[in-house]
């Protein structure tokens, strides 16, 4: 198992030339694709943004901005709404952070841990995130690894 996630992994840096990532599953392949935050295609202004930690950071995979989660899968830009409306995204080092989104019978869970982090003091910082991005689609569930930050 360990060998096929390798594998996956060397694949999805294969494919990070293209503008959409395939995030192979056993049963069903749902295709993750990068998101253009300059277009408007998935909101406006600031938030948090987060890429595949093997992928160009450019790339990203999932926003969270406008109050919304925004996510391509299968070449459709899909807007999520979080959970708990009210959510404080933190900038302490070791902090964990769980934010759930849904939208129909979907849902993306993105569970995080803040890997840098910064004072209240520190002007010009943006804290920077490690975690998962789990995607619940049509009963399959497809886990990455992502790194993301918030910002404008």
């Amino acid at each position: 198992m360990k060998q096929i996630l390798q594998l996956t992994v060397l694949i999805m840096s294969i494919l990070s030339i293209t503008s959409s990532l395939h995030i192979a599953r056993a049963s069903s392949a749902h295709s993750i694709g990068s998101l253009d935050i300059n277009s408007q295609e998935a909101g406006d202004g600031a938030g948090c943004f987060f890429y595949i930690t093997e992928n160009n950071i450019d790339s990203y995979v999932f926003v969270d901005r406008d109050g919304y989660g925004w996510i391509r899968i299968n070449n459709k830009i899909e807007k999520f709404k979080p959970v708990k409306a009210f959510f404080m995204w933190t900038s302490k080092k070791g902090d964990k952070l769980n934010r759930i989104y849904t939208s129909g019978q979907s849902q993306v869970e993105l569970s995080v841990e803040v890997t840098t982090g910064c004072t209240q003091y520190e002007d010009n910082c943006a804290a920077i995130y490690g975690g998962t991005l789990s995607l619940h689609l049509n009963g399959n569930e497809t886990v990455i690894k992502v790194k993301g930050k918030c910002g404008c």
